[in-house]
């Protein structure tokens, strides 16, 4: 049995709620994606960048159809001694890590479903 670790999503509707960023158009963050040192084929796929993104962090990502990139946390997996506060904290701090702090600033809740 295979297990997905992030947003869940099926053949028909794929939807989420996270804590996180939503990146439009990965050429935003060309900078970011060349210090990850990918493959040429990689670099041009959405998911191989995130992936390569996420991989040592607590973060998943979610990329739906053509809306670009979605990094960040699940409310689902907040601990239950944790505030909200210290939870968006946490995030941001590790998408600032990755990032830099202007996309960082730019977390917020994103609920997104969409049906196929």
């Amino acid at each position: 049995m295979k297990v997905r670790n992030g947003f869940v999503s099926n053949s028909s509707t794929s939807s989420f709620l996270i804590y996180g960023v939503q990146i439009e158009d990965l050429s935003d963050i060309e900078d970011v994606i060349e210090k990850l040192n990918l493959s040429e084929d990689a670099q041009d796929d959405r998911y191989e960048i995130a992936e390569a993104l996420t991989k040592d962090t607590t973060l998943s990502y979610n990329c739906p159809f053509d809306y670009g990139v979605y990094i960040g946390k699940s409310w689902a997996e907040i601990e239950d001694d944790e505030t909200g506060a210290s939870f968006k904290k946490s995030i941001k701090k590790e998408i600032e890590n990755i990032f830099g702090k202007e996309i960082a600033e730019k977390c917020e809740t994103h609920s997104e479903a969409w049906h196929s």
